[in-house]
Order: C-alpha cells, then structure tokens, then sequence
C-alpha cells in the first residue's frame, strides 16, 4: 500500500512539474540539404517562423549565422559553420532558441571584436539551448544577457 501511495506521489509530482514548464510550439520542419528545397540555412532561417525546426544536413556552411528568430536549428550528419578566420560565427539574438549538432569552426581571433565561435545575446527567458559537437573557433562561446522589454 505504502508503494502504491509513493508512485501516485511521484507521479502527481511530476505531472505538475511538467505543467508548470511552457510548451514549446510545434512548428514546421524545414529541411536544408544540397538537393532540397533550401540549400542554405540563411535560406532556410528566412522562411523560419517561430517554432520551427530546421534540420541541416552534412556539408560545411558559411559563416556568419544570425539565429533572431525563435526556432530549433538542428545539425544532422555533422554539418560545418566555417568562418573562414573571420568575425563571429553563430550569433543568437532570440529566446527559446535550440541549436545543436554542429561543428562550429574558425572564427576571427580579434579580441577588440570580441570575436567568438559562438555568440548568445538573447534576452530574457527562455533561454537558448546550444549543444555543438566540436568547437574549434580561437574562443568557443560567449553568452551577454540583455533585457526583454519590460525588464530593468
């Protein structure tokens, strides 16, 4: 009996926990392949609405990438952000942002610049989720938190 009340607990527990967490939209899967109906994640993000998933398969895209719309960007087959020494390479500019599997390499080592694989100036919560597979830039992330509007 005592078991039974214990699963019932957890259960409830959980059950409010994830109530209590904002759902994410679910939004339309963009795909980005060499072939497809977009070729390029600048593409791709222009056509992106908040919610959205964009799936980039394998292949070395340029730099830099400007994330300022709410969307999942989602690396499949290891695609490369190259920067080609230059600048910053990922700048995340939108909240409830995902961006993950990638290879994020050669960006400009300017330190005036602030140059940076990548770059996370999202305001207010939800913050972005970021998760690369290897990051071989001359500095890896920086992460600036401004304040949503309303916010002080």
């Amino acid at each position: 009996m005592t078991r039974r009340w214990a699963v019932v607990i957890a259960g409830l527990l959980l059950g409010f926990a994830s109530w209590s967490t904002p759902l994410r939209a679910q939004g339309s899967r963009l795909i980005v392949t060499a072939d497809g109906d977009f070729v390029s994640i600048a593409a791709a993000l222009a056509a992106a609405q908040p919610g959205d998933t964009i799936g980039v398969h394998g292949g070395i895209h340029p730099a830099p990438r400007l994330i300022d719309k709410s969307v999942s960007l989602i690396g499949v087959d290891d695609p490369v952000i190259d920067g080609q020494g230059i600048g910053s390479l990922v700048i995340i500019t939108a909240p409830d942002t995902h961006f993950e599997g990638f290879i994020v390499r050669s960006s400009g080592a300017n330190l005036n610049h602030e140059d940076t694989g990548i770059v996370v100036q999202a305001p207010g919560s939800p913050s972005p989720v970021i998760a690369w597979k290897t990051c071989s830039s001359a500095f890896t992330l920086r992460m600036r938190r401004t304040a949503s509007l309303g916010e002080t």
